[in-house]
Order: C-alpha cells, then structure tokens, then sequence
C-alpha cells in the first residue's frame, strides 16, 4: 500500500473546504471549521492509496486496522466510485494533539456542559481528485485506544455545529497482547543488562574460580599468583564478590552442563549474605534446583549455628564476564540501554487495547468519559499575563485548562471563568496563546504552590487571580508543542 504523510499547509483544506467547488459531485458546505492555536502547525494525516472496487485490510501504525469493503464507496450525487482513492486517517490520542488540531471536548446536552477524556479520537476521510466521497454501506474498524480505565462512550462530531453526538453503539474491546509480550520482553532485558560495575547482589562461590579464569585454567600461573593483590582488583572492578565456599555441583545453563562454581550468580532474595560467609573456614552449602535458572542456595556456617537461605540466579559463566574489560562491558551497557529506550518509545506510541466497530458515515470520532469537574471547589478565575509586553489591543479572552494525567482539554473562554473548579489533589496547567505565536503558562508548580486556606476563605464571588508566565520563544513546529508539553503532561 502507498502510503504518504498529508502535507500540513493542505490537511484542514481538503478536510474543512468552506469554498464552494462547481459541480454537482460536491458534498454541502460545512459550516463549523477547526479554531486551531497555531495556523501553521497541525496533526497530519496519514494517506492511504486503494483501489474503490477491491475489498481491502488497511493495518494502522499504532495499531489496528480498516476492513474496507470494494463497491462501499459513493460519489456526493450516490454514484459509485471505482477506481484508486485516497484514504486519510489521523488519531488525538491525548490532550495535545486534540488542542493542536483545534479538536472540541466538552458535551453540551439540556443545558448542562461536561468535560471529555478521551479514549482515542480519530479522524477518518476518503477523496478522489480532489472530490470528497461518502460511505454506501458500513465500514467495519478496529481503532487504538491508549487508556484502559473507566467506562467511555462513543460519540461523533457534527460537523454543522461543531458539537458532539452520542451515538448508542456497542463496541468491542481487545487488549493489545503483542504490546503486552513485547513490553515483557524488553522489560526483562533492561533487568538483565550488566551494568559495571555489578550490584552487591552479584556473586560468585569461591576466589579458585576467579583465578581460574583470570589465567585460562594455566595451573602454574594459578599457584604463582594465588596470593597476588592484582587478580582480587581487577574482580572488584567488575563490582564481582565472592563467598569462601566450594560448589561441586553442575548445572544446566541454556542446554548445557557448566560447574556451578564457573558461574556469576545474582542473589534474588534472602537479604545479604552474613559475613561469616566470607570466612575461609565456611565450606558448607547446598544447591537445589527451582525453576529455569534459578536455584535454592542454603549456607550454614562452620560451627553449624548460623543459616542463611535464599533465592539465586545463574546469569553467565565467569569465561564470558571475563572475555571484556569493565570498560567494554560498560560501554555496552549503555548502548543496550539506548535502543531499549527507543523500543520503549516505540512501544509507547502503540495502543493498549483496540476498540471494533462499524461506521456509516466519514467524520470525526471519540471514545469519551466525562470528567468529575463538579467535586471540586468553584471559584471565579482572573487570568492575567506577565513577562511580555502585549498590544494595547490584546484582550485575553481565552484559556486551556489541562488536567494532569487525563487526555483532557477544557476550552475556558472568559464568559466560563466563573465556573473554574479547582482541587488540590487534582493538578491543573492553565495554557493562554498569545500574539506571535507566544504561550502563557501557568504550570503544575505554580499550581502546587497554590494558597488553600486563602481559596477558602475568601467570598465566594471574589476574582482568585491566575497568572500566566509569557514563555522564551515561539510555539513553531510540533517538536515545540512536544516540549512544552513533555516534562510534566506525558499521558501514557
């Protein structure tokens, strides 16, 4: 499938046309149209080229998929569409993305507004040269969602007044098992990466060992450097210890039969071993298997008076420790935790479960839940801004509100600032976009620095004045957008 990213400066035009197109296969003038905070920057579309007459599987990049049905297609006059299509589709999977892309997220039904989580919005559209194209029969989806909690309902955007619709539909949830495994399996090797040097919980039974392998098994070297300070130093740069004690068991390391006392072992638990353990008189231990590699380590003392018992686990054979320096091993180290990193982010742009159902018509759709905004203390809200000079002109007359951990925006327009509720267990970020492409902030350490006991105790309909810091720089590209946000709104 040719796939291609929408270029910014066009992906509200095709979306949002508000121009009227001569020909009858054009769809009727929309009349709401995205407010978003910066002209130049929005959340792309990703585009899909497919053939209208062929039933098609489009797999998503965060996950999921399109089941498009051939013949499912139609022109705005009813006609059926044959031929290649372009199939667009882009996802607001938290609050920044919804407020970059000028997404609403407040449900106004009989009188009453509520705030919106999401769950997953997306945004799903279908062209042909140019000409918008409607569906003429279900199309079934399978669509990321990034948050497991709570009950959500879906709902569609009315695209006549830019206000959202519930839709009673039933919908399946599946959890994303393959991002399960995969977190799994780079969580345990993130476990497993030595790091130089090694925690006190590495080990091995006995200094013989070490010499051994410091002098490849060379007996006469062995018994000429026994006593040589040089071979302890160098063990101890690897952060390796050791107990005074001779295993002659064998065990089976990844199919193969290896010495027990050839191995460095991690202590998993049991605490620390007593130091009579380090006593060249302590000969005494027993190994028994539990599972995979790892054993029952039982250690008694020389006088028979002192035990101690726990878990332990094979990790590598002393050869393969001492094949690198401490150095190489370091070195290591870090570039294994480097591209652990980039999987976690991979993964971490993938959905935790997905959510199936069938729509009949192109548009704007959220999996929403509604915020408890109401149990928390009302006040009326003075926003103002420093650090800047503005136009005489400028008129503050809106503010976002992001609630910390929550996909959540509220659109504050200062006809609404009477209505602001704040709660100290439930951190807030108030965002104003000023001229020039400027933000104010007020940030979550302005938040925790919040007077309570002034909140209340002042009357109730007495301004509590909110200042926002003008910010260095402008707001350009979404890598800016990505910074104001990461340090303390990260979602997932």
């Amino acid at each position: 499938m040719k796939k291609q990213m929408c270029i910014l400066g066009l992906a509200l035009l095709s979306l949002f046309a508000c121009q009227e197109k001569i020909g009858e296969e054009q769809p009727q003038k929309m009349s709401w149209q995205a407010q978003r905070p910066f002209q130049d920057i929005d959340i792309p579309f990703e585009e899909y080229e497919i053939d209208a007459d062929q039933d098609t599987v489009l797999v998503l990049p965060q996950g999921g998929a399109f089941y498009f049905k051939g013949g499912a297609l139609r022109q705005a006059n009813g006609d059926t569409v044959y031929g290649k299509v372009s199939l667009k589709y882009r996802i607001f999977h938290d609050a920044p993305s919804a407020f970059l892309a000028g997404m609403p997220m407040a449900y106004e039904a009989q009188g009453k507004k509520q705030y919106m989580a999401t769950a997953g919005m997306f945004e799903l559209r279908a062209e042909q040269n140019g000409a918008q194209l409607q569906m003429g029969e279900a199309m079934k989806m399978k669509t990321p969602s990034f948050q497991k909690e709570g009950n959500y309902s879906f709902f569609h955007l009315k695209e006549e007044d830019g206000k959202w619709e519930y839709l009673d539909q039933e919908y399946e949830i599946e959890e994303n098992k393959s991002k399960q495994k995969a977190l799994k399996k780079v969580k345990y090797k993130a476990q497993n990466i030595l790091k130089m040097p090694l925690e006190a919980k590495y080990f091995c039974f006995d200094y013989s060992a070490i010499l051994d392998v410091t002098y490849s098994e060379d007996y006469g070297q062995i018994y000429a450097n026994r006593e040589n300070p040089v071979v302890g130093q160098k063990a101890h740069k690897y952060g390796l210890s050791w107990l005074n004690s001779s295993c002659y068991k064998s065990i089976d390391y990844k199919g193969t039969s290896l010495p027990a006392a050839m191995m460095v072992w991690k202590r998993l638990s049991g605490g620390r071993f007593p130091a009579w353990t380090k006593d060249k008189d302590f000969d005494a231990l027993a190994l028994e298997p539990i599972r995979g590699n790892i054993y029952r380590l039982t250690l008694n003392s020389h006088d028979g008076t002192e035990e101690w018992s726990g878990r332990i686990e094979a990790v590598m054979p002393l050869k393969q420790l001492y094949r690198y320096s401490p150095e190489s091993w370091a070195r290591n180290y870090e570039k294994n935790m480097a591209e652990i990193e980039v999987e976690m982010q991979r993964l971490r742009q993938e959905a935790d479960l997905f959510r199936s159902f069938e729509l009949s018509e192109f548009g704007i759709y959220n999996y929403d839940r509604f915020l408890k905004w109401e149990d928390a203390q009302p006040i009326v809200a003075q926003f103002e801004v420093e650090g800047i000079d503005l136009p005489a002109n400028f008129k503050l007359e809106k503010v976002f509100c992001f609630p910390l951990n929550e996909a959540s925006l509220i659109d504050l327009p200062a006809h609404d600032w009477n209505k602001i509720r704040l709660h100290p267990d439930r951190p807030l970020r108030f965002l104003t976009v000023l001229p020039n492409d400027q933000v104010g902030l007020f940030d979550l350490d302005d938040f925790a620095a919040i007077d309570w006991a002034e909140i209340d105790n002042r009357p109730a309909d007495q301004p509590y004045r909110i200042v926002l810091q003008a910010q260095s720089g402008q707001i350009k590209t979404l890598a800016d957008v990505e910074q104001l946000f990461a340090p303390k709104l990260a979602v997932r």
